[in-house]
């Protein structure tokens, strides 16, 4: 009979082993970010906007703007900073991908941008651009293949260029804080 209780008992622990071990898996899976989402801030008068992206080491930037016009001075500030505003609603672009807030004094807006990049041959000097319709979504020159863009998130869809022809490689979903890989 005792053999019996031992056996079950440590059925039972490998049971209850198992399932801790599952519930902590479900935890270490990190939940998607939101595009948008506000914190506490350090300012009884004013407001900050931080604008965020997969890359860690992004060269990209962005751009607010408030009535039609650049809310700040300088240069345009790098993907993963932030800047602090005045209260009040702005349009914020990354690559011509835009999206409204509204900054609240003593709060910070975090908004994160998703990220799409074509996979190729290195080396092979081709680039490739996201469009939505005939819009292409990009501040700057087309990046090289084998390099992320930063984009807000939506539908868009994604031409790669090979010297002088092009491949419609169709359309994708980018959402934040993801990066998209598409297959030249």
């Amino acid at each position: 009979m005792r053999t019996k209780y031992l056996i079950f008992g440590s059925a039972m622990v490998v049971f209850t082993v198992s399932l801790a071990g599952l519930a902590a898996e479900d935890k270490e899976k990190p939940e998607a970010p939101k595009e948008e989402s506000v914190v506490a801030y350090e300012s009884k008068t004013r407001g900050a906007l931080q604008v965020r992206t997969v890359n860690a080491k992004s060269n990209e930037w962005f751009v607010v703007e408030k009535d039609g016009k650049r809310a700040f001075s300088g240069a345009p500030p790098l993907l993963n900073s932030s800047i602090e505003l005045a209260p009040g609603d702005y349009v914020v672009s990354v690559n011509r991908t835009e999206h409204k807030i509204t900054i609240d004094a003593g709060k910070k807006t975090v908004l994160w941008t998703g990220e799409v990049m074509v996979e190729g041959k290195k080396g092979s000097g081709d680039f490739y651009a996201p469009f939505q319709g005939k819009a292409k979504k990009l501040a700057a020159v087309e990046p090289l293949v084998n390099t992320p863009t930063a984009l807000f998130a939506g539908k868009y869809t994604v031409t790669v260029f090979m010297g002088v022809k092009s491949k419609d490689l169709g359309d994708v979903e980018v959402k934040p804080g993801e990066r998209t890989v598409l297959k030249e």
